[in-house]
């Protein structure tokens, strides 16, 4: 009887995947055409740029390779990266594009493939809820960086292959995957937290090994290329995109909250003061939940509560970012009964108004803190479900 029902759990897996694989295939074909992968201009003529002796990260080196007058794109990782990009500029631009293309779908794929495989369901619609947050949750995050042509999924499928390592205790190649990440995306590298999780001379070992491995790759860099690491630490850092394709807490403060208190109460309230402020508080407030509920619960719950805090307090969370946040949600869902499943996905998969999923990341940890705070179902009946006797990672 088990047997029967782990080929059928196997099976609905394998079908999932297809119905996804189908589905990025035709993505594939939107993407590829001229008006989409807009990002990959800047990868692409940044690292020309940067092998013709010209600034990479000035848009105006960008726009002079591309023949064209318009300043919006230029490179925006650090030197080191420009090496991953190098072999796209031995093809022309077209043939570059559907390289990357290719390549993102193929990460896309392992991305998706790695969820599935590598962590435990709880529930028999687990699986199918995976597929639909993956298909159109968080605004359609997977398909919109696929047709931005940004390098979010690999940095997500560097990162949640370190978390997949971490969760089963190979904490030296969890600690690479996370650290790959973090090289990729600076910010990314605060997920080496998770080996503080447990405090003992193994995670602790993990944790340090990979802050020093980052900052030597950082020191290497500099040391070999101190010109373009100074114009890459120069780079201004400015709000370049709002709402929908930004829904980050700095711009909402920047351009909602704080006018909106400046105009009530008549005041003049800096928008970067009240965003630290607000930062300060938000992680305060949930250091102290940590340790009252979290720090017992399942390694997979604390990954989804560090992850979703990432999210809500990130200066910069662009539309395609929210990839991180597919895993966590399900984690949280998962605990819930079966009808608060499904509302849930439903509210994840509309957008109700330009910065609704800053605030469904909230909503998504305070249901984690009251599962993690009444998993028996004592007080939440009609949202939680209570708690098994089993583990699962």
């Amino acid at each position: 009887m088990k047997v029967t029902s782990s080929l059928n759990s196997l099976n609905i897996k394998t079908i999932l995947i297809g119905i996804f694989a189908i589905w990025l295939c035709y993505i594939g074909y939107i993407a590829i055409q001229p008006q989409h992968m807009s990002d990959f201009d800047a990868y692409y003529y940044g690292t020309k740029a940067a092998v013709q002796g010209l600034n990479p990260y000035s848009a105006a080196s960008i726009a002079f390779l591309k023949g064209d007058d318009i300043l919006f794109h230029h490179f925006s990782y650090p030197v080191y990266m420009l090496a991953a990009f190098w072999p796209f500029t031995l093809f022309s631009v077209d043939v570059a594009r559907g390289l990357f293309l290719a390549l993102k779908l193929v990460a896309t794929f392992s991305l998706f493939c790695l969820w599935m495989k590598s962590f435990t369901f709880k529930n028999k619609s687990d699986p199918w809820m995976l597929l639909i947050l993956a298909l159109g949750a968080f605004h359609g995050t997977v398909q919109t960086d696929i047709l931005a042509a940004n390098i979010s999924i690999f940095e997500q499928l560097c990162l949640w292959t370190g978390f997949s390592f971490f969760i089963r205790g190979n904490l030296k190649l969890g600690m690479i995957g996370i650290v790959f990440a973090g090289l990729c995306k600076g910010p990314l590298i605060l997920f080496l937290g998770v080996f503080l999780f447990k405090m003992d001379m193994k995670n602790f070992h993990a944790f340090l090994s990979g802050v020093a491995l980052f900052i030597s790759v950082q020191l290497a860099t500099f040391f070999c290329f101190p010109g373009l690491s100074l114009k890459f630490m120069e780079n201004p850092q400015v709000i370049d995109s709002t709402g929908f394709t930004n829904p980050s807490l700095l711009v909402w403060i920047t351009f909602d909250a704080a006018p909106y208190l400046n105009r009530i109460f008549d005041l003049a309230i800096n928008p970067t003061n009240l965003y630290k402020m607000v930062v300060f508080g938000l992680i305060s407030f949930f250091g102290i939940i940590y340790l009252c509920l979290m720090k017992d619960q399942e390694k997979r719950y604390k990954i989804a509560f560090l992850a979703l805090i990432y999210g809500l307090v990130l200066p910069r969370m662009k539309d395609y970012s929210f990839v991180l946040q597919i895993m966590p949600a399900l984690f949280v869902m998962e605990r819930l009964k079966t009808t608060a499943r499904w509302v849930v996905l439903v509210l994840l998969s509309v957008s109700l108004w330009p910065y609704y999923h800053l605030f469904t990341q909230l909503m998504l940890v305070l249901m984690l803190i009251g599962v993690s705070a009444y998993s028996d179902g004592k007080f939440y009946p009609f949202l939680l479900k209570k708690k098994k006797g089993t583990k699962t990672i």
